[in-house]
């Protein structure tokens, strides 16, 4: 039948003159896997998901990060019968609407596959690098474009195959810092015992003129 299908060739080391392993012996042997991909030639029915694209801090996605998110991650499904080579722009933009970071989504050679009937992230990095001449000699400095607490939009254009088909998924997600958090807290909490006070010296002030 036509459509793409996989496998993997494992390898594993046998120790000289150790065909089997008797009851009772243990032993520890390395092994290598490789994974082969076949193409059957034919009517091959494409179909591709972007279940979405997110930002990650470390392993965890979310929309909400007192900490800088580090990652940015496409999940992208293959519901087809062949592999799929997915491929875009991933766009960053701040409050403002300005773009602060992009980056060619699976930009390998070649590019990374996505198996039939399965889902794979391309997570890439959320940050800017910038080559720096210090005392004669070159070095690369990494930053992060989030810089002020706000909401952030990722905008991304993905295809795959021929690029006839393009998914445009964007979402949004929110950087508070902790100490933001603390300081709004603090206001609340200031707010509320000034109008507290403010409301018992008023009651006490009317009191007093009745009487």
């Amino acid at each position: 039948f036509a459509g793409g299908y996989y496998g993997a060739v494992r390898y594993q080391a046998i120790p000289v003159g150790q065909e089997s392993q008797g009851d009772g012996q243990v032993s520890l042997t390395a092994s290598v896997a490789s994974l082969v991909l076949i193409e059957v030639p034919g009517d091959i029915d494409q179909k591709v998901i972007v279940d979405y694209v997110q930002a990650y801090l470390g392993d965890s996605r979310g929309s909400l990060f007192t900490k800088k998110p580090d990652f940015v991650g496409a999940a992208i499904s293959n519901q087809g019968g062949s592999f799929v080579k997915p491929f875009g722009k991933v766009s960053v933009s701040n409050t403002r609407g300005n773009e602060i970071f992009s980056y060619e989504l699976n930009n390998l050679t070649p590019r990374g596959n996505v198996l039939p009937d399965s889902t794979r992230v391309f997570k890439d990095r959320l940050v800017n690098t910038e080559t720096r001449t210090v005392n004669g000699e070159e070095e690369t400095v990494e930053s992060s474009p989030i810089t002020w607490p706000g909401r952030y939009t990722i905008s991304a254009d993905i295809s795959y195959g021929n690029g006839g088909e393009i998914f445009t998924v964007n979402s949004s997600f929110w950087y508070i810092p902790a100490w933001l958090i603390i300081v709004l807290a603090a206001v609340v909490i200031a707010l509320f015992v000034g109008g507290f006070f403010l409301y018992r010296k008023y009651v006490t002030k009317s009191t007093r003129r009745r009487k």
